[in-house]
């Protein structure tokens, strides 16, 4: 144990040393549809976090965010009230602890662009019948993991960034139950702090 200890020391303070790492956040909008499979549409919410970035050499870096997001979908008269005998609309949330690791590639000091896979842990998520909550047993079983790849393009001056990034999901918001993967759109802003 002690061995590890002293090898994560030298190999922080190489980077460190060594390497640039910035450290900032950023806060976007996200423009989610888990649920295009059954005609599901889009659902619009923030993303924000902290984001890291190591280069490597003048054209290389990799990026490493922890970002709070909010995925979903609506379907207009999605579900039927026997009670009411009226159709309603059906909403459906997923709360995520996002962790993607992108490859960004310097096309010049203020261009870039970012390709890399992200893993994202399912927090909480609820459903809404014409905005009233309903219990989460109707939501069948939780997907406690969802994993996709991020691509995009980013433009950056003075430690300021904007992006825009495409998500695509490759697993599905639902265990056991077929075209609810994730697809999305998310344009961000943010600010970075030079560490060295």
């Amino acid at each position: 144990m002690y061995r590890i200890k002293v090898l994560f020391v030298v190999m922080m303070y190489s980077i460190c040393l060594f390497g640039q790492i910035e450290l900032g956040g950023k806060i976007g909008c996200h423009h989610t549809n888990t649920a295009k499979g059954i005609g599901g549409k889009s659902y619009d919410s923030f993303v924000f976090g902290l984001t890291s970035s190591w280069k490597i050499c003048n054209r290389l870096s990799i990026n490493g965010d922890i970002l709070f997001s909010k995925r979903g979908y609506v379907v207009e008269k999605g579900t039927y009230d026997a009670m009411s005998m009226v159709y309603k609309d059906c909403k459906v949330i997923f709360r995520y602890i996002d962790m993607p690791l992108l490859l960004e590639f310097n096309a010049n000091n203020y261009l870039s662009l970012e390709l890399g896979p992200y893993i994202g842990l399912q927090a909480s998520r609820s459903l809404y019948f014409d905005n009233e909550k309903q219990k989460k047993s109707l939501l069948g079983k939780k997907q406690p993991f969802d994993m996709g790849v991020l691509m995009g393009v980013k433009g950056k001056y003075k430690g300021t960034f904007i992006e825009v990034l495409y998500q695509k999901g490759f697993t599905q918001s639902f265990k056991d139950v077929k075209g609810f993967n994730s697809t999305g759109v998310c344009v961000n802003i943010g600010y970075m702090f030079n560490l060295k």
